[in-house]
């Protein structure tokens, strides 16, 4: 899973890349797996939080080394983090790591990023959760953390999750959500069930995808979390502010990363870029992503996880064409208004102009 967040995060010092140790792999639901893993870098066990994830690089099936991101979803003790694995038929690295990562495995940790998390949402007196597929991991995370300041004696927000799910099978930890719902007042479940067939809606169990009455039966939170694929969360922001626009958004959208580079599609020319602000002017070449002929330019670019996920390296085309791979860290403001991520986009054209 690819994730990233639209509300800019906090800066970090960039973490030196480590190793996860795999102490538990065990099936939670169907297609769904449970790790835990022990955080051998010190560094990055002091970044590891609920509701952060974590940039991992694991062979695909095809045995390409790639980028996924994976929620933090428990921390079960010192230098120890929890994900859930989904089995995506993609021949990505979900389904190599759903088929093979084995206990006492090693897994390479690039970085550790995302701010959503308990603390941040502490402050409101109501939180709204819609979370659609596998993108259920970072409220999963949430509810966790709420419900361990419960038992401190803390305060938390009223809490509604709203999962969209294509059946009750697909839904890791589904037990523990019943229960929870049954036994805390704070929290609220509502599951929707896209393609499994229910014959009447039953408690928190309700067919179909949400409508506007669901939506607006949410009375107003204060925070919304909205996770899932980017076709999701846009959906679910542009229906939410028309009718909680007052509410303050923290979004985590994901999409395939698996489009061909341009090089495969033939695009082998060159672009002519510039930069005013600098007075650079050089001949970039299609098939490779402008963070890398940037930096073989001298050109300085922050960047942290170079595949498309923390959003360090925006940037602002101000003229020319580009082709842009699924990004996972802006907005579709951002898009519209000219931003780009330079390490998963491409010149194309004549003539590309740049602020970066």
């Amino acid at each position: 899973m690819a994730l990233s967040v639209k509300e800019g995060p906090t800066a970090r010092k960039p973490l030196e890349p480590g190793f996860l140790r795999c102490d538990v792999a065990c099936d939670i639901a169907e297609s769904a797996r449970r790790f835990v893993l022990t955080v051998l870098n010190e560094q990055q066990a002091e970044e590891c939080v609920p509701g952060r994830y974590l940039i991992l690089e694991y062979a695909d099936v095809n045995g390409r080394v790639r980028r996924a991101c994976y929620s933090i979803v428990a921390c079960p003790g010192p230098r120890r983090v929890e994900m859930i694995v989904q089995r995506v038929p993609s021949k990505g690295v979900s389904e190599a790591m759903f088929s093979h990562l084995m206990v006492g495995a090693l897994v390479r940790c690039v970085g550790i990023a995302g701010d959503i998390t308990a603390q941040q949402l502490s402050g409101f007196d109501s939180v709204a959760l819609l979370a659609g597929g596998i993108g259920f991991t970072l409220p999963l995370a949430l509810i966790r953390e709420f419900r361990h300041r419960v038992r401190q004696g803390g305060p938390v927000p009223r809490t509604t999750l709203l999962l969209c799910t294509p059946s009750l099978d697909t839904v890791p930890c589904l037990a523990e959500l019943m229960i929870l719902e049954l036994a805390e007042r704070w929290f609220t479940l509502r599951i929707h069930i896209t393609r499994q067939s229910l014959y009447q809606d039953n408690g928190c169990l309700l067919r179909g995808r949400p409508s506007r009455a669901a939506l607006d039966a949410l009375q107003a939170p204060q925070g919304v979390v909205i996770c899932g694929s980017q076709a999701f969360a846009d959906q679910m922001h542009r229906a939410m502010t028309v009718r909680h626009g007052a509410a303050r958004y923290f979004i985590e959208a994901f999409s395939s990363s698996d489009s061909p580079l341009p090089a495969a599609q033939g695009n082998t020319g060159t672009v002519r870029l510039k930069i005013p602000a600098s007075g650079v002017e050089f001949d970039a070449v299609q098939s490779l992503t402008l963070l890398e002929q940037l930096e073989a330019q001298g050109q300085k670019v922050r960047s942290q996880c170079r595949a498309g996920i923390c959003g360090a390296c925006k940037i602002k085309v101000l003229n020319g064409e580009c082709r842009r791979d699924a990004d996972f860290a802006l907005s579709a403001k951002e898009r519209a208004d000219g931003y780009a991520l330079a390490c998963c986009t491409y010149p194309m054209g004549n003539e590309l102009t740049l602020c970066i």
